[in-house]
């Protein structure tokens, strides 16, 4: 029994790592639209606005939701409402949040599975932004990497509640 304990914790562990380290590329990715977005406005207010902004900030913000759900989800900041589980027993409530990361495993990696097969699309048909022409599988493959995570926070938590850990 310990070391499926032990496994669970490390598993919980690489998963929370894994999303910290996501978390941490889409804050990047953000404070870089925010730069680009502030340089645009300075250089349109003098008469030469930058070419491709629009496209960066486009991707850039695709790259920032996908990047940051797995990090939300490991620390527990998605709204929960609960108006239809807190008549449950905790054994109810338990079974009911396990159901639903199941789900949103099978969903999460049925997404990933299908922007793999979207980027390779994108890859063989070179298609990519309008004004800069930046590939767009990259985004697509960024994207489900991100979605693939999720599924390793989804398990966390899955382990997190049946060991009767955080939200468990």
């Amino acid at each position: 029994m310990w070391i499926k304990k032990r496994f669970m914790r490390k598993f919980v562990a690489f998963a929370l790592a894994m999303s910290t380290w996501m978390g941490g590329i889409g804050g990047v990715i953000l404070v870089s639209m925010m730069l680009i977005t502030v340089f645009d406005v300075m250089l349109r207010s003098l008469g030469r606005p930058m070419s491709g902004t629009y496209d960066l900030v486009a991707l850039g913000g695709a790259l920032i939701i996908g990047f940051s759900v797995p990090y939300t989800t490991m620390k527990k900041g998605h709204i929960i409402v609960d108006v239809l589980t807190q008549g449950l027993s905790e054994r109810g409530q338990k079974v009911i949040n396990i159901c639903t990361r199941l789900i949103s495993l099978c969903i999460c990696f049925m997404i990933g599975w299908h922007l793999i097969k979207l980027g390779v699309d994108y890859y063989d048909k070179h298609e990519g932004s309008q004004t800069l022409q930046l590939p767009f599988y990259p985004i697509a493959y960024g994207l489900a990497a991100g979605f693939f995570v999720q599924c390793l926070a989804n398990i966390a938590e899955i382990f997190q509640a049946v060991s009767g850990g955080e939200n468990g």
